[in-house]
Order: C-alpha cells, then sequence, then structure tokens
C-alpha cells in the first residue's frame, strides 16, 4: 500500500511539474514492482474466490447426491408402504367383484395409517359379506329341508289320495251292487 501511495502522489507530482524527473525516475523504476504485488494480490484473492467456488461446487454436488439418495429412499418406501398395499388391496376388490373372490381371505396390511384403516374396514366388510353367505346357505339348506318334507308329504298325500280314491271307488260300486239288489228285491 505505502508504494501504491507513493506512486499516485508521483503521477501526481508529474501532472502538477513538480520535480518531474525525478518522479519519473520513480515510476519507472517501481512500475514493475508494483503491477508485480498489485498482481499477486489479486491472484491471492483468485485463488480465494476460487476455493470458495471449489467449495460450494462440492457442497452443491454433496446436496445432489444427498437429495438423490433420499429421493431413492422415499420412492422405496412409498412403493412398500403406499403402492404395494393398494394392490393388493385393489387385487381383492377385483377378485370379489368378479365373483371369484375368496371370502375367507382377509388382507394383511399392519399399518396405523389410512390404507391400514382401509384395510380394516374391508376385512370387515368381507366378515360381514361372509356372515350374510353363510346365512344364506343355512337358509337354503333349511328351504331344502322343508322342500324334501313337503315332497314327501305331497307323496303321501297322493298315496292316501289314491287309497280314498280306490275306497270310494269300492264304496260307489258296493252302492251300486246295493241299489241293484234292493231294485231287485223292489221287484220281486
Amino acid at each position: 500500500r505505502p508504494n501504491v501511495d507513493k506512486y499516485i502522489n508521483s503521477i501526481e507530482e508529474i501532472l502538477n511539474n513538480k520535480d518531474v524527473s525525478a518522479n519519473k525516475k520513480f515510476i519507472s523504476a517501481n512500475t514493475l514492482g508494483i503491477k508485480n504485488e498489485i498482481h499477486s494480490v489479486v491472484q491471492m484473492y483468485q485463488q480465494s474466490y476460487d476455493e470458495k467456488i471449489t467449495n460450494l461446487k462440492s457442497l452443491e454436488l454433496s446436496i445432489l447426491v444427498i437429495g438423490i439418495i433420499i429421493l431413492a429412499l422415499s420412492l422405496i418406501i412409498s412403493r412398500k408402504s403406499i403402492v404395494l398395499p393398494i394392490k393388493e388391496l385393489t387385487t381383492r376388490l377385483k377378485d370379489i367383484s368378479h365373483g371369484d373372490g375368496d371370502l375367507t381371505k382377509e388382507i394383511q396390511i399392519n399399518s396405523n395409517d389410512e390404507i391400514g384403516e382401509l384395510s380394516t374396514h374391508f376385512n370387515k366388510f368381507v366378515d360381514t359379506i361372509r356372515e350374510i353367505v353363510m346365512q344364506i346357505d343355512k337358509s337354503g339348506e333349511s328351504v331344502l329341508l322343508a322342500s324334501n318334507t313337503l315332497t314327501s308329504s305331497t307323496q303321501q298325500s297322493a298315496s292316501a289320495s289314491d287309497i280314498i280314491a280306490s275306497s270310494i271307488t269300492e264304496i260307489a260300486e258296493g252302492a251300486t251292487d246295493q241299489a241293484q239288489s234292493v231294485q231287485t228285491i223292489a221287484e220281486m
């Protein structure tokens, strides 16, 4: 800094016509040295800026790598905790909607989030449907048993009707015979 100040003063004195020859000698003798000093200061600042830029690039690269790792982990976790349970739930719903569903199977999702709650309610729904189907099956068995009993009763009634019809026919024949006998007796 002192050499630069002397250099500036020498230039100002030359411009003001003061001791021009001594100032020219000072400027000639010191110009290269001052230029080199200024150049070294500029290089020092340039090095400092280059180091800061390198550090910032390294930090930026580190943040980018960490971001990519976090994104990959997020995708893996979301796939495991969201996508796969939704696919399983969708498959079960699809099976039931096409009539091929096994109502004895339950969805095993053990989480406390919305998907876990959805699977719990879906399992309760399937339990309710299963109970309704079992009741319908029991009612069907009862109807079948009642139908068999009714068929048996109908067959017994038909047999009894045949017997009654046969008896009535015999009675009618007997009555006809008696009527003819009465008529024959009356004629006699």
